[in-house]
C-alpha cells in the first residue's frame, strides 16, 4: 500500500505487509506449522494490535518487523501428545525527520527468539490440560539483553467449530538481564521472579467472528528504553453481513511496565473501526477511524490522537484472493 497523509506530510509511506503460512498434516499423529512475516510501515498504536513494539506511541519513525514462528506437534497416544515450537523476531527502527515539535529520540533495534516444549492430556474431545516450558532471549541493540525462562500449567478447551477455542497460561516467569540503564554508563544486573497468565477465546459465528484475548507476560519491551512486563486485554469484532460488506470493532488496553523501576508505566487505551465496501468484484473502498490515548514517561507524556482513514482496495484475483491498497 501507499499512503498519503492529509496533515503530516512527512509520514508519507510505502506499506510493505507480507505474510506466509505453510500447515503440513503428516499423517493423523503429527502435523508441522510455520509462519513468516514482514513489516515496513509508520503506524504505531493500532487498535487491533497486541504486539509490544506497536502498544505505546512514540516519536514518528520508520518501523521494520520481521518475525518467524514454527512448531511440530506430535500426537504419542490416544490421550498423550507433545508440541515443540522455535520463534524469532527482529525489529528496527529508523525516526522520521520533520516532525515538527514532536520529540526526536533514537529508538533502540532489538531482536528475540525463543523455545518451549509443551506436554499436554486429552481429558475429554473437548478439554485438555497440560503443562509449558518457554526460554526467551531478548537482545537490545546497545543497553543489553535479558533471559526469561516460564513454566506453565496450560488448559485448552475446543469450543465446537474450525479454530474456535479458548486457551489460558498460568505460571511463573523468571528473568534475569545486563542492562545500561538511562543516565548510567556502566551495567546493572536486573533479576526478578513474577507470576504472569495469559488467556485467549475465539468465537466464529455465521457473519462474524469475536476474538479476545488478554496477558500480563515479560517482552523484549517494544519502543522502550529497557524490557517491560506488558499487560494487554482486547478484542475485535468482525463481521461480513454481506458479499460486498465487512468491517470490524476493536478496542484494548495496555500497559508497558520497564524493568528499570526508575521509570515510570506507560499505559494506553485504544478503539477503532473499520468499514469496506465492494461495489464490484475486484475493487473495493475502505473507511475507518482509532482513537488513542495515553499516559506515562515516554516524552510523550498524556497524549490524545483521533485518526481517519479513506483508501481505495484492489483485489487482484477477487475478494478471497491478495489484494492490494
Amino acid at each position: 500500500a501507499y499512503e498519503w497523509y492529509q496533515d503530516t506530510g512527512y509520514l508519507d509511506n510505502d506499506v510493505q505487509d507480507l505474510s506466509f503460512a505453510l500447515q503440513s498434516d503428516q499423517g493423523r499423529k503429527a502435523s508441522f506449522n510455520l509462519d513468516a512475516g514482514y513489516l515496513q510501515s509508520v503506524e504505531q498504536g493500532g487498535a487491533e494490535s497486541l504486539i509490544a513494539d506497536d502498544l505505546v506511541l512514540t516519536s514518528p519513525a520508520d518501523r521494520e518487523r520481521m518475525n518467524l514462528v514454527t512448531s511440530y506437534r506430535r500426537q504419542v497416544s490416544r490421550r498423550w501428545s507433545w508440541t515443540g515450537s522455535l520463534d524469532a523476531a527482529e525489529f528496527r527502527y529508523d525516526v522520521v525527520e520533520g516532525a515538527g515539535s514532536a520529540p526526536v529520540t533514537e529508538i533502540e533495534d532489538r531482536s528475540e527468539w525463543g523455545a518451549s516444549f509443551e506436554l499436554q492430556r486429552s481429558l475429554s474431545q473437548q478439554t485438555g490440560l497440560g503443562i509449558l516450558i518457554e526460554h526467551n532471549s531478548y537482545e537490545l541493540d546497545i543497553s543489553g539483553s535479558e533471559d526469561v525462562e516460564r513454566l506453565a500449567m496450560v488448559v485448552n478447551r475446543n469450543l465446537g467449530g474450525p479454530g474456535d477455542e479458548l486457551r489460558l497460561d498460568l505460571g511463573v516467569s523468571s528473568r534475569s538481564g545486563d542492562f545500561i540503564l538511562p543516565g548510567s554508563s556502566e551495567f546493572t544486573t536486573i533479576e526478578s521472579t513474577d507470576f504472569f497468565g495469559a488467556v485467549s477465546f475465539t468465537r466464529t459465528l455465521r457473519k462474524s467472528t469475536w476474538t479476545m484475548s488478554a496477558a500480563l507476560q515479560p517482552s523484549s519491551g517494544g519502543v522502550s528504553e529497557v524490557t517491560t512486563t506488558d499487560t494487554v486485554a482486547g478484542i475485535i469484532y468482525r463481521f461480513s453481513p454481506g458479499p460486498i460488506w465487512s468491517g470490524s470493532v476493536s478496542g484494548r488496553y495496555a500497559s508497558q511496565d520497564p524493568v528499570d523501576d526508575a521509570r515510570e508505566a506507560i499505559d494506553s487505551l485504544a478503539f477503532g473501526f473499520q468499514i469496506e465496501w465492494r461495489p464490484i468484484r475486484r475493487f473495493g473502498c475502505r473507511l475507518g477511524a482509532d482513537t488513542f490515548e495515553q499516559s506515562g514517561q515516554t516524552g510523550l507524556d498524556d497524549i490524545s490522537v483521533t485518526r481517519g482513514w479513506l483508501g481505495l482496495v484492489w483485489y487482484p484475483l477477487g475478494p478471497s484472493g491478495r489484494r492490494a491498497e
